[in-house]
């Protein structure tokens, strides 16, 4: 039948070859996905491709990790040269040799990606506690009730 086709190439894409495409990414170079950043970009008209995306999703994902993690050092962008005896979180210890790694975030690499709007955090701006008890008193003062667990 039609339905038990269309199921049988559903589990498909969940398979090793799907799993292999997925990780493709990484053998990419910077310019390569940048290049596909902008395809992307002109196609759809932001540079925030979403993490499930087939060709970006990865690399996309990544590279903002990265990121936070410069951002929480005080860091914009990767030292262009190291320290004696500093290296790079999870690498060489050549700031060169890591610019061949296509997450590796150098200034001009930062400054690519500002450049065409993408977006580096996709998570919503962290309220206080105090920002979200008020946003609570405004709720129950409008409707005469609490949120639902659904309402937020």
């Amino acid at each position: 039948s039609a339905s038990s086709s269309s199921s049988t190439s559903r589990s498909k894409d969940d398979g090793p070859e799907a799993k292999r495409q997925f990780a493709e990414w990484r053998y990419f170079s910077f310019d390569t996905l940048f290049r596909k950043l902008l395809e992307f970009k002109a196609e759809k008209g932001h540079a925030s491709p979403p993490s499930k995306h087939p060709e970006l999703g990865r690399w996309v994902s990544e590279t903002r990790a990265n990121k936070k993690a410069l951002r929480e050092k005080g860091l914009e962008h990767e030292p262009e040269t190291l320290e004696e005896g500093e290296s790079p979180a999870d690498g060489p210890t050549d700031a060169q040799a890591m610019s061949g790694i296509n997450t590796y975030l150098l200034e001009e690499r930062v400054a690519l990606l500002d450049s065409v709007g993408f977006v580096w955090s996709v998570a919503p701006p962290r309220m206080t506690w105090e920002e979200r008890f008020e946003e609570l008193r405004e709720f129950k003062e409008r409707n005469g009730r609490f949120p639902t667990n659904k309402e937020g």
